[in-house]
């Protein structure tokens, strides 16, 4: 797999939320701590969705044909500033189509539908070859085009940001 690296990092992170999670019951995991803010289980929810959204619009890229629109360098600057943007912690609001619901979530459920969504992820990054790396891209609605390379990195970062909310929380 060309992103080996970035995906075994991804798996790990994942399972540092999952070993997390394993310290409390369902019901504390369920319970927002502020009224209006998540619960851990909706940060776990919100990135799953999140992560199969960026999986339906990446086979759809691919599927399609659809390369990046715009020049190499006007990628390369877009993809600077939302580096620029993740390192200076400028909040960025998720989308009404994966921000989670307000019900009680099951554990073993969620574990299960995050793991089909990253097994699906893992097949995709498999087929991709390194000619289409360079081409292809994913829109999202506040960052714009991202490459498959950045695409990885922000779900690393989306992750972690997610992951260290959570931390705070439940301590």
């Amino acid at each position: 797999m060309l992103f080996e690296n970035p995906f075994n990092t991804l798996q790990s992170d994942t399972e540092k939320v999952w070993q997390l999670f394993s310290k409390y019951d369902e019901q504390e995991l369920n319970r927002a701590l502020y009224p209006g803010k998540w619960s851990a289980m909706q940060h776990m929810v919100h990135l799953n969705k999140s992560e199969r959204s960026f999986v339906v619009l990446l086979t759809k890229a691919l599927r399609n044909g659809v390369p990046l629109k715009g020049s190499a360098l006007k990628i390369n600057i877009n993809s600077l500033l939302y580096k620029i943007y993740l390192t200076v912690g400028i909040k960025i609001k998720a989308p009404k189509i994966i921000e989670p619901a307000t019900a009680r979530f099951n554990i073993e459920e969620l574990r299960k539908d995050f793991a089909k969504t990253r097994l699906q992820f893992e097949a995709l990054l498999n087929s991709i070859t390194k000619e289409q790396t360079k081409h292809f891209w994913v829109h999202h609605l506040y960052l714009k085009e991202l490459r498959i390379s950045d695409l990885i990195g922000f779900m690393i970062f989306h992750q972690n940001h997610h992951r260290k909310a959570v931390g705070k929380y439940l301590k």
